[in-house]
């Protein structure tokens, strides 16, 4: 039995052992409905299965890093569900490729969608994605966490492996940049960066990037 009271003090390999229990619920994401296949040489991702994964691990670590539930849960799954709607308009861009130019249409792409939702989902939309950007609670700057972490964990795979190093070709300054980035957001919450930098060690021990040129 695990004595998840203890969890600051577990070793690499056990928060490793952990991460792969959790990826047990990852699979939902590759199990494509009407039963048709997904045939592809990378392990790719559409942003609602990221959203998925916030979801799942958001129900995790808010057990270990807010016991006594000081945090609203409802206003967290809230802005995980909507945090990357404006991404209908954009399409997705990496961390380490957005440019300014990118955020700014990112936020215009944002006061479309809102538009063009359902008028009664509109208010609600738009209150919790500004509390997701102003970062001033902590259940927004706990969203913000779970957005740069769940990557780590949907890539924790020999497939995903592959697919940023042979097909993106994610270098190390890259890698170093974006794991500095978590870092920023993580340290708030003591058991999720305990998570954060188990999983960079073991990807900088497996070559999840490229060598610089």
């Amino acid at each position: 039995m695990k004595d998840y009271k203890t969890i600051l003090d577990w070793s690499d390999e056990e928060i490793l052992e952990e991460v792969r229990d959790i990826r047990y619920l990852y699979q939902l994401k590759e199990v494509v409905r009407y039963n048709i296949p997904r045939k592809e040489e990378y392990l790719s991702e559409t942003v609602a299965e990221h959203v998925y994964g916030m979801m799942t691990l958001a129900r995790y670590f808010l057990l270990l890093d807010d016991p006594k539930k000081e945090m609203n849960q409802e206003k967290i799954m809230k802005m995980i569900l909507w945090h990357d709607a404006d991404e209908i308009e954009t399409s997705d861009t990496p961390t380490h490729l957005k440019t300014e130019i990118e955020v700014q249409e990112g936020k215009e792409a944002l006061a479309e969608v809102i538009k063009r939702s359902p008028k009664i989902l509109q208010n609600t939309i738009a209150d919790e994605l500004h509390e997701l950007e102003t970062l001033e609670t902590k259940e927004a700057k706990f969203v913000k966490a779970l957005d740069k972490l769940e990557p780590s964990f949907h890539l924790f795979s020999e497939r995903a492996r592959n697919m940023l190093v042979h097909g993106m070709g994610f270098t190390e300054t890259q890698f170093n940049y974006v794991e500095k980035n978590k870092y920023e957001y993580t340290k708030s919450f003591p058991v999720m960066q305990k998570f954060q930098g188990a999983l960079e060690r073991y990807q900088r021990s497996n070559n999840y990037f490229a060598k610089d040129e």
